[in-house]
């Protein structure tokens, strides 16, 4: 996982994510899932408000899904980190714009991505952290 995070770009492997910020631990492990096809992992990564999607619930991942080959990670954080205050306490909103390959992608995690000879379709998350934990509350797709 290579990460720019406030102008530092740093890659990320199992021995250094421990020192990257919580929310760039947050991406390596859905990743991670993603790659295991870990869907029960997966779904603990995410608020209940992304699940809830304005009405128009989103399905939670499959406990076990066909592995991803996913490659080529790109995160950057284009956006915080921001403090709220809510009435829980302070929540820090970030948004990083991501990018990656699937090898063989058989839909099963992400149908919209061409073949990666076809480039990849850059995709945005909010994440939210509170308590020291960060979850992605919404997942957008640019689209003109």
């Amino acid at each position: 996982l290579t990460v720019d995070y406030q102008g530092t770009t740093m890659t990320y492997t199992e021995n250094e994510i421990d020192s990257a910020p919580l929310s760039v631990q947050m991406l390596f492990d859905y990743f991670n899932a993603a790659v295991n096809g870990d869907g029960a992992s997966l779904n603990t990564l995410f608020t209940d408000y992304y699940f809830s999607n304005h009405g128009l619930p989103i399905e939670k991942y499959e406990d076990s899904f066909y592995q991803q080959k996913i490659y080529n990670i790109k995160a950057s954080l284009i956006s915080g980190p921001t403090a709220i205050t809510q009435t829980s306490g302070i929540v820090t909103r970030e948004i990083f714009e991501v990018s990656y390959y699937i090898m063989d992608n058989n839909g099963a995690f992400r149908p919209d991505l061409p073949d990666p000879e076809d480039g990849t379709i850059p995709i945005f998350f909010e994440v939210l952290t509170e308590d020291n934990v960060s979850k992605i509350n919404q997942i957008f797709v640019y689209s003109e």
